[in-house]
């Protein structure tokens, strides 16, 4: 295993529940969770927000398998805290299998 990839993540995705108007919309009660390894994890940057909003906000960047089955909408569990997915989920081919990956930054907002 490489030292750089290392790191193992879940995924989460929300299930589908009816929305009574003829609709769904997401389910996170029981959401399908599939552990992913192979991830360098690189700490992005953390913002302090009072205006609109008294909290923070913690990012990361992930790097992982090309074939990872991550979507934007899924939700990432990391050292035992849940990240939303900023944006949506960027593939990187490289000029070998073992250079290609995919990028995710996540975000948390606390407060």
């Amino acid at each position: 295993m490489s030292l750089v990839f290392r790191h193992a993540v879940s995924r989460l995705r929300a299930g589908r529940m009816d929305n009574g108007h003829g609709g769904t919309e997401p389910d996170w009660a029981t959401p399908d969770v599939v552990v992913i390894p192979g991830w360098a994890i690189d700490a992005g940057d953390t913002t302090l927000e009072n205006t609109n909003r008294e909290g923070t906000s913690v990012a990361y960047t992930i790097r992982g398998p090309m074939d990872a089955d991550v979507r934007a909408g899924d939700r990432i569990l990391w050292m035992g805290t849940t990240f939303d997915i900023d944006g949506d989920v960027v593939l990187q081919p490289g000029p070998s299998p073992t250079t290609s990956h995919c990028i995710i930054k996540l975000i948390r907002w606390a407060g």
